[in-house]
């Protein structure tokens, strides 16, 4: 399976570059959603990454492009720091090659000399990513959101997750193979908090909070810090990049930096809430986003960092219940094993409720 993969990653190359001028092409692990490859040259320290788009996530990759494009050029005549990727054509012209098989391909430059992590301890990094996050949401928030199409449609709006959700509700699938207690485990949360899941939707609908250019992925591996500064340099995996509210991505990244176990929690630790972890992001986001900081982020703010886990851990479930079709997973139960990741991560923020909103109030100032 993996050599034919690397057969149809080389074919797909030979599109865009010389055939004979590629030294290697090298599987890279990490995403849950597309195939991606290390290009490496002949002669040359230059390095190049190789996408194939998933379809069962993005059904029009064509508008994937479209917006990524868009985010690109009005990016380029902002005044920012980060760094990002630039996307090659091939030789027909376009930025995406449509292979045989139907498959989608991409090329694009590799961000040399840093550094990515899947989780950290340091608080430096965990600054350094809100930073990053921060500078993000102010390149964009100018941005004319009629530019950008909504790729995902349904994404973050949790509601929509529910309702598919109870069209499948007889799925039981965790039934059938010994897993029956998580199963049950799953649903009960799911049942219990539910009732909430629009609460940020009906803010929206009020007027309390205002649509932006959202990034839609901003978890930790994907912000790029320098190899020896370890200062933060780019946001890359720029697909989910429309229309939203910037609270999904810091409820986001919240989620993803302060669960120090990490998504699929391959030591088995227990899973908590990190206090001091969120209180550095906290901090450092506030600073460097101060101008986007209004009463309606502050009053929802804890909504998106409980409501973030909860919708993931309703998707990794959603998807087990539907046969893995979605994620791409290691074993049958691994979308399980997430979704109860998620959901005891949630917990421990509600749990820890008063804590964390005594650090919102407190700009980030945290008492052991």
């Amino acid at each position: 399976m993996a050599s034919k993969l690397i057969t149809k990653a080389q074919q797909a190359a030979g599109y865009y570059l010389d055939k004979n001028q590629v030294k290697s092409i090298i599987p890279l692990g990490g995403g849950l959603i597309n195939k991606t490859f290390l290009i490496i040259f002949e002669r040359s320290d230059e390095k190049l990454i190789l996408q194939n788009i998933n379809k069962m996530v993005f059904s029009d990759p064509l508008l994937v492009m479209q917006n990524i494009e868009q985010a690109l050029f009005y990016v380029a005549g902002q005044e920012t720091s980060l760094e990002f990727p630039r996307f090659l054509k091939t030789r027909n012209g376009r930025y995406l090659h449509l292979d045989e098989q139907g498959e989608f391909w991409r090329l694009m430059t590799f961000i040399p000399h840093t550094l990515s992590f899947d989780k950290t301890e340091d608080l430096a990094i965990i600054a350094g990513m809100a930073e990053s996050l921060a500078k993000f949401h102010l390149a964009f928030n100018d941005a004319p959101l009629g530019n950008f199409s909504v790729t995902l449609p349904g994404f973050h709006k949790t509601t929509s997750y529910l309702k598919k959700y109870e069209e499948d509700l007889l799925l039981s699938v965790g039934l059938e193979d010994g897993t029956a207690k998580e199963d049950n485990y799953c649903r009960q949360i799911i049942s219990r908090y539910g009732k909430q899941a629009a609460v940020l939707e009906e803010a929206t609908e009020r007027g309390e909070l205002a649509l932006s250019i959202m990034h839609g992925d901003p978890k930790l591996s994907n912000i790029l810090f320098d190899a020896i500064t370890k200062r933060p340099r780019s946001i890359i995996d720029l697909d989910t990049i429309m229309p939203g509210l910037i609270l999904y991505d810091v409820g986001d990244a919240v989620r993803s930096v302060c669960n120090l176990a990490g998504e699929d929690n391959l030591k088995n630790q227990k899973i908590e809430f990190d206090l001091k972890f969120f209180a550095t992001f906290w901090q450092s986001y506030r600073r460097h986003a101060a101008l986007l900081i209004n009463d309606g982020f502050i009053k929802y703010l804890f909504a998106a960092i409980w409501l973030l886990p909860f919708e993931l851990g309703l998707r990794f479930f959603l998807d087990y219940l539907q046969g893995n079709v979605y994620f791409k997973i290691d074993y049958p139960q691994h979308n399980l094993k997430r979704a109860l990741g998620q959901f005891h991560l949630m917990e421990d923020i509600f749990v820890k409720k008063e804590a964390i909103l005594k650090i919102i109030r407190n700009g980030g100032f945290y008492e052991i």
